[in-house]
């Protein structure tokens, strides 16, 4: 008999053991299927991505050695940075949104942070251009310089060749110089390549939050600047 209630215990383990792992693999698979169309659904036409900011006063927003008035004075680089940072984690077919907490007893402050931000980032966005056309130009012309030093070099490779009547001179010094001539083009290429690419990606990120409404926060009022 004891050996007997010792396999009925033992069923009644296996069993709950079984039960217990069919729930669990049921709570897994809602889980999975959960989480699943969490990330299926579309958010980007509903609710703006926000960058928020707290801040215990408006004037840390700013720098500090800028002696313009408020609307047209620079964002600190600790604000520039963080916002900037933030932005690139966003992504750009989202509507965005900025939003500052501050203090009850600073709201009446708040007046021109909006068009502050608008200011600030629009002239970022115009630096950003000018650094690309400035970037297509020199790189335009260093072009130019490395195609005539490519066409001195394959020249001078050939002519040479037939100075030297050793082959491994002749070898040597012109793989050298066609070397060289394609080192020249590297860098303009490079430039045309690569290079823009950040430059034009600072800029629509500047231009996108230039657009960005702006939404303070202070206590339990919200207003739009």
């Amino acid at each position: 008999m004891p050996l007997v209630l010792a396999y009925k215990d033992l069923d009644d383990v296996i069993a709950g053991s079984a039960h217990a792992v069919a729930l669990t693999s049921t709570s897994i698979r809602l889980r999975t299927v959960v989480t699943t169309f969490d990330f299926a659904t579309p958010r980007s036409g509903s609710q703006p991505s926000i960058i928020e900011l707290k801040i215990e006063r408006v004037e840390a927003l700013f720098d500090a050695f800028d002696p313009f008035p408020l609307v047209s004075r620079d964002l600190s680089h600790a604000v520039d940075d963080y916002v900037i940072g933030w932005a690139r984690e966003l992504s750009p077919a989202a509507p965005w949104l900025i939003r500052l907490h501050i203090p009850v007893d600073r709201a009446g402050d708040a007046a021109g942070i909006g068009e502050a931000f608008r200011t600030y980032f629009t002239s970022r966005a115009r630096v950003a251009d000018g650094d690309l056309r400035e970037l297509f130009r020199f790189a335009r012309r260093s072009l130019a310089v490395g195609l005539v030093v490519l066409a001195a070099c394959i020249v001078s490779a050939r002519v040479g060749a037939s100075i030297f009547t050793e082959p491994s001179v002749s070898r040597i010094l012109s793989e050298s110089l066609l070397v060289l001539g394609w080192v020249s083009t590297w860098r303009p290429i490079e430039l045309l390549l690569y290079d823009w690419w950040p430059i034009r990606r600072r800029r629509e990120l500047c231009l996108k939050l230039a657009a960005t409404p702006i939404d303070v926060v202070s206590g339990d009022a919200s207003t739009a600047v």
